[in-house]
């Protein structure tokens, strides 16, 4: 198998090769209006509780976003919050936990199973943000689709 093959998500073992069959777009959802962005530090400043409130974020009073930060997280062993954990301990965050999907441990988190629950936690809970994978979630199909602009995905940059 070549580095490039690898690199796309390609993987083999003895007598077979498994193939991705489809791309899902991942990111950081808040209850608020669109377009605010966030880097993986602050995200990872937010999830730590560093950040505690949304005055600590550029532009998020803009969005509607004041007052305290509720951090929706998944409470079961998940896909999203392995990839959560890769991005900020390869971004440079400051994060040093193993990078699985075993649920995040900072304390004050509100905790959910599954990726329909965050995205219902986020949608009720003013100022809440949560993560998940676009696809997975009725609720945030929906949102893309342009019915609702309460909760918006949040792309990271590096930084």
């Amino acid at each position: 198998m070549t580095a490039a093959q690898e690199g796309a998500g390609f993987s083999a073992s003895p007598g077979k090769i498994t193939v991705p069959l489809c791309v899902s777009t991942f990111g950081f959802f808040y209850n608020g209006k669109p377009g605010l962005v966030l880097t993986a530090t602050q995200s990872y400043q937010i999830y730590s509780g560093t950040i505690a409130t949304w005055a600590g974020v550029t532009g998020a009073s803009a969005k509607g976003l004041t007052g305290a930060i509720t951090r929706v997280a998944r409470s079961d062993k998940s896909g999203s919050t392995a990839i959560v954990k890769t991005m900020w301990s390869k971004a440079g965050t400051g994060f040093s936990g193993a990078t699985d999907g075993v649920a995040l441990t900072f304390d004050g988190l509100s905790k959910v199973e599954g990726t329909s629950a965050v995205c219902a936690a986020v949608l009720a809970t003013k100022g809440a943000i949560g993560y998940a994978f676009t696809g997975g979630c009725s609720t945030v199909r929906k949102l893309q689709a342009g019915k609702s602009a309460c909760v918006q995905a949040v792309f990271w940059t590096s930084g």
